[in-house]
């Protein structure tokens, strides 16, 4: 019979690319950059800090952490739920 190694730490992201990026952070910085070279169809007064913003963005939704040490997309989608369920308590049941 066959034994494959089983990995032991599953609570993680596998690092992907070079053994320093995860996928997930491989495709906020795509999107940011993606999101900065597509907003130079402005004029280059907004393209310049446009496009600036986008590249900070991906690149803090990659590697940034908020409160309590949380990654900030998880941070963030707590947030979005959390707002989400007090629009839903104050509009109430009919």
């Amino acid at each position: 019979m066959r034994r494959w190694p089983v990995a032991f730490d599953l609570s993680g992201h596998e690092s992907l690319i070079g053994g320093f990026l995860t996928l997930q952070q491989l495709v906020f910085i795509m999107g940011g950059g993606l999101l900065a070279v597509a907003s130079f169809i402005f004029p280059m007064v907004i393209a310049i800090p446009l496009a600036a913003m986008w590249i900070l963005a991906g690149v803090y939704l990659a590697f940034g952490r908020l409160s309590r040490g949380r990654p900030a997309p998880e941070a963030l989608w707590a947030w979005w739920r959390y707002r989400q369920s007090q629009k839903l308590w104050k509009g109430g049941v009919q």
